[in-house]
């Protein structure tokens, strides 16, 4: 919601080549709802990771749940850390902006923004293998099979951003694709377990009678 509203209201800003992040920068036109995004987007997965640790009894839960806490407090970090200036898409501030970087013209901020970012990523793509495999064992068995699908998909859409060859003109596109699948299953995989759990006790509930 952040970025559409943060996107609306951003003279130039085109969703399809620009990712969120432009829209905290320093030069962004409202900055202080992207900020508002990415804190809202801490919280939700501090508080998936929080379930997670509470409720899957295993090592790779454990691991899982570590995972999706470090992702939270790295999207905190990123909410914060602002990039110095828009660094995507065809436009000439992002042309500009990139040959900044590659001067090394930007402040510990931007760098920090970037390397965090990263660093979530990753997170978040491996702790949908690692709690995929913690649900196969705890025998949540549709839900194991959808979490290390959603993760393999977010490595592809990592992988192709990384890569350019989404290039300039859907990058922006392709990133929120990988924003959606990875944290839109994270923030619902709680509620997905909860629900299972409370169908298993209502089923042996009806044996018992």
């Amino acid at each position: 919601m952040a970025t559409i509203v943060a996107g609306i209201l951003s003279p130039g800003y085109n969703s399809l080549h620009s990712d969120v992040s432009d829209l905290a920068s320093r030069e962004a036109s409202h900055p202080n709802i992207m900020i508002a995004g990415f804190i809202s987007l801490a919280v939700s997965l501090t508080a998936a990771g929080l379930f997670f640790a509470r409720t899957l009894p295993t090592t790779s839960g454990r691991v899982g749940a570590a995972l999706v806490l470090l992702a939270g407090l790295g999207i905190g970090v990123a909410g914060l850390a602002r990039e110095d200036c828009g660094t995507t898409g065809p436009s000439v501030s992002a042309v500009s902006c990139r040959a900044r970087e590659e001067a090394g013209n930007v402040s510990g901020s931007h760098v920090l923004h970037n390397l965090d970012s990263l660093a979530v990523f990753l997170f978040s793509i491996v702790a949908c293998l690692v709690l995929g495999r913690c649900l196969r064992q705890l025998s949540y068995r549709r839900i194991a099979t959808a979490s290390p699908f959603v993760g393999l998909m977010g490595l592809a859409l990592l992988l192709l951003l990384m890569s350019g060859t989404a290039g300039d003109q859907t990058g922006g596109l392709v990133e929120r694709a990988f924003l959606l699948v990875i944290f839109g299953w994270l923030a619902a995989l709680p509620v997905l377990i909860a629900r299972h759990r409370t169908s298993n006790v209502q089923a042996r509930s009806r044996r018992r009678r």
